[in-house]
C-alpha cells in the first residue's frame, strides 16, 4: 500500500501530533502546577520584579546574573496581562514544546521530500510520522517542558537557527544568514551554553568553499549579530557583580564521571533499557531508573556494535550521497559534538551539579533527524546500488531490488515501532506519577503538605528574616517577604551581617526540613547537615514539626 499523502494532509497530522505534545505537558502539571526547582525560583522571582520595576533583581535582592535574560524576559511579558509568571510559565513551556516539535517534524518533511532520488514515499511518510512520534512521546522533551526551565526555549532557538542555517548553505541568501544568527543571538540570551551554536556556524563558515571575502563578509555579518547582545549582558553583569557569569560553585564530579553519565543517558535514548534491564533481572521499579548510575558491561556490548554498524553505514552515506544530503547531516552532527564537548568541559570545570538529562536535552532533537535523515540514505536507491554492486553479493542485490522495497519497509517500520512502546510506557508512569504526587520540585504534594510551610505562612512576621538551610525553594512556598539561602561558609562578613540585622530589631530565623525530597538531595554536597548548623550557630528552637525545624538565632 503506497501511503503518500498531500503536503495540506501531512501538515495538519504533525499540527494534531504537537498539539498533543502540548497536551500531554500541560496533564504533567494539572495536578500541582508547573514543576518548580530552584532554577524555576530564581526565573520566576525574577520576571515577578521585572513586573515591579525592580529590574532583574532575584528573590533575596541579588542581580540576575547566573543566566542570560531572555526566559524571564519572557515570563514577565506573560504577566502583563496580570496572571503570576509561576501560573504561566507551564503554559508558555507547554507551547514552546509544540512549536519545536511541529518544526522539527516539518523540516524533516520538507528534506524527505526534496530528494530528486527518493526511497519508496511510503518509507518517507512512515520515517516522518515515527519521527514525529518520538517527539510527542519523548520522556526528555515532555520532562523539560513540564518544569519552569529555559530549556524548551532554548531549543526552539536552537533548531530554529540550525535549520535556517541549514537554508543558507542550500541558497547562499544572506537574508537567512541573517535570520540564522538572530535565533542564535536569542538562544544565546536564554543561555550561556548557546555559544556553541555560533562556535559551529563561524567553524562551517570558514570552511565553506567561497572566496575568501565573502567568507569574510559573511562570517563578519554573523559575528556581529550574535556577539551583539551577548556582551551587551555579559557587560552589564560585569558591573553589577563583578563577574561575567556570576560567582560558581566548584564542582564535586569528575571530567570522566560526567563523560560516563553522557554515554549512559544518550544508550539510555537509543536502546530499550528497560526491556534489557528485566531480561538481567534488575527490578527497575524499586526507584526511578536511571541508566548512568549503574552502565552495565552488557550494555556496553550492545551499544558499541549498534555505534559501529551506524558509524560505517555514515561513512558510506558521506562519501556516495550527493551534497546536498549530506549537509543537513554534517551541520546537525558538528553542532552536536560541539554541544557535547563544551558541555562536559564547562560542567568539569564551573558547574556544582552533575550532567543530567535536562543538560543533554538540547542535542535530542539534532540526534533524532541525523538519525531519520540516515535511515532514509540506507535505502536510497542510487546508494543502493553503488554499495551493493560492489559487495557483488545477487541475493542481496535481489532483497534489495525496487520491487521489494514495500516488504523491507514493512520490516523497518514495524521494529520502528514496536520501540515506541518504551517511551509510551516510562510516559504513563511519569504522568501517573505527576498526577497523584506532582512533579519532582516545589509544586509537588510533598511540598503542599508540608507543616513547616503551613506554619511559617500561619504566622506572618514583618521584621523576621529567613534563612534556608536546604531547599533553596522556601522563597517560592512562603509570603515573607526578606528569606535568603544560608551560605556554603558562613564567614565574617555573613555574621556581621546578622548582627546588623539584629542590632536593627530583626529575627533572625533558620529553617531545616527533614523529608528527602529529591530536590534536596541533589544538593546534599553543596549544604550543611544539622549537627553543623546546630555546632556553629548559636540557636534556640522555635518550632520541631513532622517535616522540619524552625530555629531562631540568639541575639
Amino acid at each position: 500500500m503506497e501511503l503518500n499523502l498531500s503536503k495540506h494532509r501531512i501538515t495538519l497530522l504533525l499540527a494534531a501530533l504537537s498539539a498533543l505534545g502540548t497536551f500531554l505537558v500541560l496533564v504533567r502539571g494539572s495536578t500541582y502546577g508547573v514543576g518548580v526547582t530552584p532554577d524555576s525560583v530564581a526565573y520566576i522571582s525574577t520576571a515577578r520584579n521585572l513586573l515591579a520595576g525592580n529590574g532583574f533583581t532575584q528573590w533575596n535582592g541579588s542581580s540576575y546574573v547566573h543566566a542570560p535574560p531572555l526566559f524571564p524576559l519572557l515570563l514577565a511579558l506573560t504577566g502583563v496581562f496580570g496572571p503570576d509568571p509561576a501560573d504561566t510559565a507551564g503554559y508558555v513551556n507547554a507551547f514552546l514544546c509544540g512549536l519545536a516539535i511541529f518544526l522539527s517534524s516539518r523540516w524533516l518533511w520538507q528534506h524527505l521530500r526534496a530528494r530528486p532520488a527518493p526511497t519508496s514515499r511510503t518509507l518517507q511518510t512512515w520515517l516522518l510520522l515515527w519521527a514525529a512520534a518520538v517527539l510527542v512521546l519523548s520522556p526528555t522533551l515532555l520532562r523539560i517542558a513540564s518544569y519552569a526551565w529555559s530549556e524548551p526555549l532554548f531549543i526552539l532557538l536552537t533548531i530554529s537557527a540550525l535549520f535556517t542555517f541549514n537554508t543558507f548553505l542550500d541558497t547562499g541568501k544572506r537574508a537567512s544568514l541573517a535570520l540564522a544568527a538572530i535565533f542564535t543571538a536569542l538562544a544565546c540570551l536564554t543561555r550561556y551554553v548557546g555559544v556553541t551554536i555560533p562556535a559551529t556556524m563561524l567553524l562551517l563558515l570558514l570552511l565553506r568553499k567561497d572566496t575568501l571575502s565573502k567568507k569574510t563578509t559573511d562570517t563578519g555579518i554573523y559575528a556581529l549579530i550574535v556577539g551583539t547582545p551577548l556582551s551587551v549582558w555579559l557587560l552589564r553583569n560585569f558591573l553589577v557583580s563583578g563577574t561575567w557569569t556570576g560567582p560558581r560553585a566548584p564542582t564535586q564530579f569528575s571530567f570522566l564521571f560526567d563523560l560516563a553519565k553522557m554515554f549512559g543517558i544518550l544508550a539510555d535514548w537509543v536502546l530499550p533499557l528497560p526491556w534489557i534491564l528485566e531480561m538481567g533481572n534488575i527490578n527497575i521499579n524499586e526507584r526511578p531508573f536511571n541508566m548512568e548510575e549503574i552502565i552495565p558491561q552488557y550494555l556496553l556490548v550492545l551499544l558499541i556494535p549498534t555505534l559501529l554498524i551506524f558509524g560505517v553505514g555514515a561513512w558510506i552515506c558521506l562519501t556516495r550521497l550527493p551534497l546536498h544530503h549530506v549537509r543537513p547531516i554534517v551541520l546537525l552532527a558538528t553542532f552536536t559534538s560541539v554541544y557535547l564537548l563544551v558541555l562536559l568541559i564547562a560542567i568539569s570545570v564551573l558547574e556544582a551539579d552533575p550532567l543530567s538529562r535536562r543538560f543533554l536535552a538540547p542535542v535530542y532533537i539534532p540526534l533524532l533527524c541525523i538519525g531519520v535523515l540516515f535511515l532514509d540514505d540506507l535505502f536510497h536507491y542510487d546508494l543502493q546500488r553503488k554499495l551493493l554492486g560492489t559487495l557483488r553479493f545477487p541475493w542481496i542485490q535481489n532483497v534489495y531490488a525496487e520491487g521489494r522495497v514495500a516488504g523491507l519497509t514493512v520490516v523497518v517500520m514495524a521494529l520502528l515501532s514496536c520501540w515506541l512502546w518504551v517511551p509510551v510506557n516510562a510516559n504513563a508512569q511519569h504522568i501517573r506519577h505527576a498526577l497523584e504526587n506532582g512533579q519532582d520540585g516545589y509544586n509537588s504534594r510533598t511540598w503542599a503538605e508540608s507543616e513547616i510551610i503551613r506554619y511559617i505562612n500561619e504566622n506572618p512576621c514583618a521584621r523576621c528574616v529567613f534563612f534556608s538551610a536546604n531547599a533553596p525553594g522556601l522563597s517560592f512556598l512562603t509570603a515573607q517577604p526578606r528569606q535568603f539561602y544560608l551560605p556554603l561558609q558562613l564567614t565574617d562578613d555573613w555574621l556581621r551581617w546578622i548582627e546588623s540585622m539584629q542590632r536593627n530589631g530583626e529575627d533572625v530565623y533558620i529553617v531545616w526540613f527533614f523529608f528527602p525530597d529529591q530536590i534536596i538531595n541533589d544538593l546534599q554536597h553543596l549544604t550543611y547537615d544539622r549537627h553543623q548548623i546546630e555546632t556553629e550557630l548559636a540557636l534556640e528552637i522555635v518550632a520541631e514539626l513532622a517535616d522540619g525545624i524552625i530555629y531562631r538565632l540568639k541575639r
